[in-house]
């Protein structure tokens, strides 16, 4: 089995928080548990800053699911990020009745080496 990727200085990784895509549910989704991705050693021996905006569905169990790239700067920041979004956790959206329902949210992440 492979070890988890090892997290980055806690300044090198800009996360936002996730913001509901779809129609929003009456609770939003709770980040419980967050790796943060490796800078790329490429990217940082060259000082270069990136941007990543990934989307994925968060569903009934709190994993992310069809995670999909949206935008990124350089294709080593989107390997990074994918290297550790199946390893978040959420506590899943609830309808008005109580009731989990699936959603599906947008979160920009940004690199930088200051």
């Amino acid at each position: 089995m492979t070890a988890p990727p090892q997290s980055p200085p806690q300044s090198a990784v800009e996360v936002s928080a996730p913001r509901a895509v779809a129609p929003a549910p009456v609770t939003q989704a709770v980040l419980r548990k967050r790796m943060e991705p490796n800078y790329p050693k490429e990217m940082l021996e060259q000082d270069q800053p990136g941007e990543v905006v990934l989307s994925f569905a968060i569903g009934e169990t709190g994993v992310p699911e069809d995670v999909r790239i949206e935008r990124s700067t350089h294709p080593a920041f989107s390997k990074a990020v994918m290297a550790v979004v199946p390893y978040w956790r959420f506590d899943p959206a609830r309808a008005a009745d109580g009731r989990v329902v699936r959603t599906r949210v947008r979160v920009p992440l940004k690199f930088r080496t200051d």
